[in-house]
């Protein structure tokens, strides 16, 4: 039985011969077990941590908070590709290059609303006076519901 790898005794040169170099993208691509997102899995001491997460363990002795790759490929480990920050940082980011869009209310699975009765409520809100609980009655829908669609939290035009 072959020793164990130890995460203590890991260098950088553990992504030799489990990567391929992308001369294009400078990307180093794993090309070994891969999760179902499409991460690099990379099994240490019968613990498994993701590749882009331990290339940045490797190069800087510290684990990410939330390690965030600047080529957006997700089965690159090349540290030289992955910055620290923070979820919302990370969420921005892929909102901003276009890798995440964002849900609008009318394409969820459980709303009963379109945007004419979303603009009916608003109206009756504004120009009626009607209480949120009032005009949530008239529509099936709660009074925090009605008060988020008021104020813009949801459904936004």
């Amino acid at each position: 039985m072959p020793p164990r790898i130890r995460l203590e005794d890991l260098d950088l040169s553990y992504f030799d011969g489990r990567t391929v170099y992308d001369h294009g993208t400078e990307c180093l691509i794993w090309i070994k077990a891969k999760a179902s997102g499409g991460y690099a899995y990379c099994g240490i001491s019968q613990k498994l941590y993701y590749g882009h997460r331990l290339a940045f363990y490797l190069k800087w002795g510290r684990w990410p908070k939330e390690a965030m790759h600047t080529c957006d490929r997700k089965a690159c480990v090349a540290w030289w590709h992955i910055e620290d920050g923070t979820r919302g940082q990370n969420t921005a980011d892929a909102y901003a290059r276009g890798l995440r869009r964002p849900r609008r209310p009318e394409s969820m699975h459980n709303t009963h609303l379109d945007w004419t009765q979303v603009r009916e409520i608003r109206r009756l809100r504004a120009e009626e006076g009607l209480t949120y609980k009032a005009i949530g009655l008239r529509f099936a829908i709660g009074e925090n519901t009605c008060r988020y669609i008021c104020i813009g939290k949801t459904w936004k035009e």
